[in-house]
């Protein structure tokens, strides 16, 4: 059944592809037919395909900051750190003031293997309202290897901005398996159990 839903989504994408590819032909510059067709791409796991069409974006508008954000994200997913971190800090350099680009910069530097500047970007995250508990959940898993507890108590702050953060809830229950800890918080107790097999 799994197989068939996918094929039928495959098939949908491909005839959308299909048609803003044949609309973009009589509108090269058409910059909602590009970023649909940039999302169909992306949302395919055409990441090339989908650079080329925010690559085109910018060319089109230098300061249309939503297509370098996506067009950083699309190279992070390529593994182009360092363009994606030239793309987000255009983003930043360029006015946004959502939290973001500061979490996605902060993400490339930690795959870039540089804690520090990592740490710098998702403490600035953390200071945007939007995107604090994505902050605190980042901050997590950056000291996750080395200071569980340290971890813990970013994941704590992440559920306090946000109680029902699933992504926290989870890295939380995680660290406390590990610790071998109790919490009392509800939707942990849940948690637990469920990774525990008790539910």
């Amino acid at each position: 059944m799994e197989r068939m839903i996918r094929g039928m989504v495959m098939n949908n994408t491909g005839q959308l592809i299909d048609d803003l590819e044949s609309r973009l032909k009589n509108e090269p510059n058409d910059v909602e037919v590009l970023l649909k067709l940039a999302a169909a791409f992306k949302n395919g796991g055409d990441y090339e395909k989908a650079k080329a069409c925010y690559h085109r974006l910018t060319e089109l508008d230098d300061s249309n900051s939503g297509a370098w954000f996506h067009l950083g994200s699309t190279e992070y997913n390529l593994r182009h750190f360092a363009e994606a971190e030239k793309c987000f800090v255009k983003v930043i350099r360029g006015g946004d003031q959502s939290g973001w680009p500061w979490l996605r910069l902060g993400d490339t530097y930690r795959a870039k293997n540089q804690p520090a500047e990592a740490m710098k970007s998702y403490v600035r995250a953390a200071d945007i309202e939007g995107t604090a508990n994505w902050a605190m959940l980042s901050l997590g898993d950056l000291f996750r290897q080395e200071d569980l507890t340290k971890a813990g108590e970013y994941y704590r702050q992440a559920l306090q901005i946000a109680p029902d953060f699933g992504c926290a809830i989870a890295a939380m229950a995680d660290i406390l398996l590990e610790q071998e800890q109790k919490w009392e918080y509800p939707c942990l107790q849940f948690t637990l159990s469920c990774k525990l097999g008790s539910v």
